[in-house]
């Protein structure tokens, strides 16, 4: 795995070294603080100003919501009513790049799949922000998308 950063604030933005390609898979650690409203992981283009994949973990309504950003507007938000993010606890997830989506695993359940709006080659830039605290994030290759389902946030196996 090779880990972009191990960020001490809230906020990152930084460099995707060499993109992103179908068959990897962006990994983050992190705790939402017992005063979380919301955090948002976003994949950008290489402008800077547009979103491939927007996810967003809205804490005080127990939902998150997925979207890109194209030209400066919101385009067509996908809301998921229960987050599986709790204030106060540990998470992971898995972001697994697919050829048309990506799919994302959260403390090793499915949770959602989103479909790709721009193209993978002009993802160049990772954002976090908002209210949570990573204590990893890397970016590792997928052989198989099973094998990152029912893993614990603290990275074990159930059975």
């Amino acid at each position: 795995m090779q880990f972009l950063s191990s960020p001490q604030s809230k906020t990152y933005t930084g460099p995707i070294a060499g993109g992103l390609r179908a068959g990897q898979a962006l990994f983050f650690q992190g705790v939402v603080p017992t005063d979380a409203k919301n955090f948002a992981i976003n994949l950008m283009l290489e402008n800077r100003e547009d979103i491939a994949f927007h996810f967003n973990s809205r804490i005080e309504t127990s939902s998150v919501v997925c979207d890109s950003c194209q030209g400066g507007w919101w385009t067509r938000k996908v809301e998921f009513y229960k987050s599986p993010f709790v204030k106060g606890s540990a998470f992971d997830i898995f972001m697994v790049v697919k050829p048309d989506n990506f799919k994302v695993i959260v403390n090793g359940h499915f949770f959602c799949e989103f479909q790709r709006r721009d193209p993978l080659e002009k993802v160049k830039d990772l954002n976090i922000n908002g209210d949570v605290f990573m204590n990893h994030f890397g970016i590792c290759e997928v052989r198989c998308f099973k094998a990152l389902l029912h893993r614990t946030a603290l990275g074990r196996v159930t059975q």
